[in-house]
């Protein structure tokens, strides 16, 4: 039964070599054949035709690390590892991607042997671990009493079913910038805290007009319901009053630096920098390209929903209103 050699092996095999004993001789004295040693010494040596025990162990281990990741992700499909690919450059998470996958393909495979798929894949050049959305980026907090909102209304007093996400209409709000020095073009990104649904607007500029008319163009321009918005205590909000007034719906705002309260609208504006990374001049990316943003996002399965997309639960809400109201209206993701 063919065996691999052992580390303490190896080290005798390199210590002799050092003193110049025959191969012959080794092979006895560890009792195997000498051919094993003989294929030791080529497969294993180091880049100046040396032996050194401690390299030919690594490149021993090496190879048995590659020979088995190969026979355990030789389970996974050329199908599977196609969808893996797409959905990641989506972006989806693998826990995104192995919830659904039973949903789109039939099949599943658990999130933890997509994350090892992905280390392999890297191990052997691949670029699939650049396809991942998360950075662990930590938050930064400050001054905790600085704000200069007027009139604020703070999330302390915000309905607790809003904390609950029981009901479609609860957004998170806030801006994402561009580039330093350039086009003073922005983001401005809103979050529904049940459904995830995304709505994204880009803006002349920060500033609290600019703001308030985007705000009146979105919800000029969709048919989602408004209830509250939670926004952070950037200057650019200070026209919240306004916004209400158009809307018609409650404005809250997070406490300062307590960007974790609005930890959803945090987590879409990092999932859209990683199509518009910092730096990026929104003066030259279109409208289409912000859309085509804004879809995507829509339609990446949340576990939270069950792996439904943001879509399909927003759509399914709308279709259930306008049924309710008499409305022959059909709504698809």
């Amino acid at each position: 039964m063919f065996k691999h050699l052992t580390q303490y092996q190896r080290y005798y095999i390199g210590t002799r070599i050092a003193s110049f004993i025959p191969v012959k001789n080794i092979a006895h004295e560890l009792n195997i054949h000498r051919s094993t040693i003989y294929r030791e010494l080529m497969r294993n040596k180091n880049i100046v035709g040396n032996y050194v025990s401690e390299i030919a162990e690594n490149k021993a281990r090496q190879r048995r690390r590659i020979a088995s990741s190969k026979k355990h992700f030789s389970k996974l499909s050329d199908e599977i590892k196609k969808y893996i690919g797409e959905k990641l450059s989506q972006p989806w998470s693998p826990e995104q991607i192995s919830g659904r996958m039973l949903i789109d393909i039939g099949v599943t495979v658990s999130h933890e042997t997509i994350y090892q798929y992905i280390r392999h894949d890297k191990f052997m050049g691949g670029k699939l671990f650049k396809q991942l959305a998360h950075k662990g980026k930590k938050y930064k907090y400050g001054n905790k009493n600085k704000t200069k909102i007027p009139n604020r209304t703070d999330i302390s007093e915000r309905p607790k079913i809003v904390e609950d996400k029981a009901r479609i209409g609860d957004f998170e709000g806030d801006t994402i910038v561009g580039v330093r020095g350039g086009s003073k073009n922005c983001l401005l990104t809103l979050a529904d805290r049940k459904s995830k649904f995304t709505l994204i607007l880009r803006t002349e500029d920060k500033t609290a007009l600019s703001i308030q008319n985007a705000m009146e163009t979105i919800y000029d321009s969709t048919i989602v319901p408004f209830r509250t918005i939670t926004y952070d205590n950037g200057t650019e909000f200070c026209n919240h009053e306004q916004i209400a007034k158009i809307i018609g719906c409650d404005i809250y705002f997070a406490r300062p630096y307590r960007s974790c309260e609005r930890g959803l609208n945090e987590h879409t504006n990092g999932l859209i920098r990683w199509f518009f990374p910092k730096k990026t001049d929104f003066s030259k990316i279109t409208d289409e390209e912000i859309m085509h943003v804004q879809n995507i996002l829509n339609n990446r399965p949340r576990k939270v929903l069950g792996y439904l997309t943001p879509n399909e639960v927003m759509f399914k809400h709308l279709n259930r209103v306008y049924r309710h109201k008499g409305i022959s209206v059909a709504f698809e993701a």
